[in-house]
């Protein structure tokens, strides 16, 4: 339940507005997407000393982090066939805490190491180590990077984020490495003039049994994937494909598991200053290595100085099953309204479809189970200091877990944000 409900009330408000910082309120494109990586501060340039003195080379340290709390309460109205063990209606209170501990340290040009450690509840994680590795520029032309390393490829924005979509499995739909988060991997880059080769591997250490240095993982236990990008006038098109690991693979095609292989494209160009985008990725895998699905996924999106808008599509048809799933996806954010500029409002919907392609009524329509739900959220910037006052409402129809049923949630909640930043040196 309390999952569920940090599911919920967190997407009450639009979740990208109360990513915003007091000091980072300018950057308008937090609205639709996650914090990227933060770049590492040059050394200085250290004079050559004489050759009898001893050489120590300071190397900055940038520890950074960023805490998130938030308590508050929601009350949920059900209208419809929710059953007999089921309230009508009830409130619920809410609680969440999450701090992201990282650094980053570049010893030169060449070498920089990464580290993100997270404590959080709910679900509980204690000092969870979630990144940690190096990147490695050798040459001009040639960027390696190893450790625990979260990577998202595509171009694909809504359909491809932790927040609408928990499981990996899904999230692999659009993101061929999403499972990166748990996994071991080591990522090849190499930029020429118009194109970029890059390559990765991925071993998911939770799936097999512990190695050691004479006993290292067999190349059944490794994943590969890779893809190629041509940019030229102003168009970017990208090629990947993926070899999952055998022994990752369960094939279970009830389940859209079983996924051995993937192969796909994608474009992306900007059109009266929108970018728009297609993806189309297909799916192959079972015992007997056929095509299981084909996922076809379009959309833009468009950013101005007080207002964002993202827009996707996606039809995901499964063979096996003989069944395809419509989705529908809107992101719209303002911010800096009111009378004191204080206010963001954030608004989404959503809308699957899915139809059963071998059952057809007496009018010749296809049996058709869907989902759509709609949230406003407003939030109050500075009601306290680094506190905001997130109010939303949700409306559902038709949610999987109560099938038939009308939902209509209003939470309200007081959000904790602080980013801190500390650059210490250490000599070597």
């Amino acid at each position: 339940m309390k999952k569920t409900l940090l599911l919920i009330l967190f997407s009450l408000c639009f979740v990208a507005f109360s990513q915003e910082s007091e000091d980072s309120d300018d950057d308008i494109d937090s609205i639709f997407e996650t914090a990227e990586d933060i770049t590492a501060e040059e050394n200085d340039k250290i004079n050559g000393t004489p050759a009898q003195v001893e050489q120590k080379l300071p190397v900055p340290i940038k520890l950074y982090g960023n805490l998130d709390s938030e308590i508050g309460l929601c009350f949920t109205q059900l209208y419809g066939n929710f059953g007999k063990d089921k309230s009508s209606r009830y409130v619920s209170e809410y609680f969440n805490f999450k701090n992201d501990f990282s650094m980053v340290s570049r010893v030169d040009n060449n070498f920089a190491i990464h580290g993100t450690v997270r404590t959080e509840f709910f679900p509980i994680e204690w000092a969870k180590v979630r990144e940690i590795y190096f990147d490695y520029m050798a040459g001009q032309y040639l960027l390696v990077s190893a450790g625990k390393k979260i990577t998202n490829w595509g171009y694909v924005r809504i359909f491809n984020n932790e927040d609408d979509y928990e499981d990996v499995d899904q999230r692999l739909t659009t993101n061929i490495v999403a499972d990166s988060i748990n996994c071991i991997s080591g990522v090849i880059t190499i930029p020429f003039s118009f194109v970029t080769l890059t390559a990765i591997g991925l071993y998911n250490p939770s799936n097999h049994t512990e190695y050691t240095k004479n006993n290292p993982p067999k190349m059944t236990d490794i994943s590969f994937a890779g893809s190629i990008e041509f940019t030229f006038w102003q168009t970017s098109l990208n090629l990947f494909g993926r070899r999952t690991a055998p022994s990752e693979v369960s094939f279970d095609g009830a389940t859209g598991k079983g996924i051995t292989n993937v192969l796909g494209w994608e474009i992306k160009r900007s059109i009266f200053s929108y970018d728009c985008y297609v993806q189309n990725t297909c799916q192959i895998g079972g015992i007997d290595d056929r095509v299981k699905g084909n996922i076809l996924t379009a959309g833009f999106y468009r950013i101005w100085d007080n207002a964002a808008v993202n827009i996707e599509v996606q039809d995901v048809y499964r063979f096996d099953d003989k069944n395809t799933t419509l989705r529908f996806a809107a992101d719209l954010g303002f911010r800096r309204i009111g009378p004191k500029k204080n206010l963001k409002l954030g608004i989404q919907w959503r809308h699957d479809s899915t139809f059963d392609l071998d059952k057809i009524d007496s009018k010749n329509v296809y049996d058709k189970n869907e989902t759509c739900w709609v949230k406003i959220g407003l939030i109050k910037s500075g009601v306290f200091p680094h506190v905001d006052w997130k109010n939303g409402i949700e409306v559902l129809y038709d949610p999987y877990e109560y099938p038939y049923v009308y939902k209509a949630r209003l939470g309200s909640i007081m959000k904790l944000k602080i980013d801190y930043e500390q650059i210490v040196s250490l000599s070597f």
